[in-house]
């Protein structure tokens, strides 16, 4: 990927990080919690994509974002090794929500989703943006 790829694609990815994001309050506002759950995990996802990208890596799966985050911007210490763990939580969450019946989400548990993913989706933009 060239540099002027990879800033391309750290964009597009943290806008779709915001879209999802904004999707998310939209959908825990009108009480569809299990979808708001889904769309913090994708807002997560698009971040890390993000850093991802900036670093000229193209990720191919959720697993290779979760692969590639880690040993290329959590084992250095450029994201703190909770985002590891954050990561990993996040698309469980995704997972039991889309695809459990009876999975328990509702206001509070997409509350915390969603600030969990605003916050991430900041650090990814500061890592993005301070990137030379």
């Amino acid at each position: 990927m060239t540099r002027e790829g990879a800033v391309a694609a750290a964009a597009a990815d943290l806008a779709l990080a915001d879209e999802c994001l904004a999707a998310a309050r939209h959908e825990a506002a009108g009480g569809f919690c299990r979808r708001a759950v889904s769309s913090a995990y994708y807002a997560v996802f698009h971040a890390a994509r993000a850093a991802l990208a900036r670093a000229g890596l193209e990720p191919r799966s959720h697993a290779g974002v979760r692969h590639l985050f880690s040993l290329h911007l959590i084992r250095p210490g450029t994201f703190p090794a909770a985002d590891a763990r954050l990561l990993r939580h996040m698309q469980k969450d995704r997972e039991e929500a889309d695809y459990v019946h009876v999975a328990p989400f509702g206001p509070p548990e997409a509350a915390e989703a969603i600030d969990r993913a605003a916050d991430f989706v900041a650090r990814a933009r500061q890592h993005v943006q301070s990137a030379p």
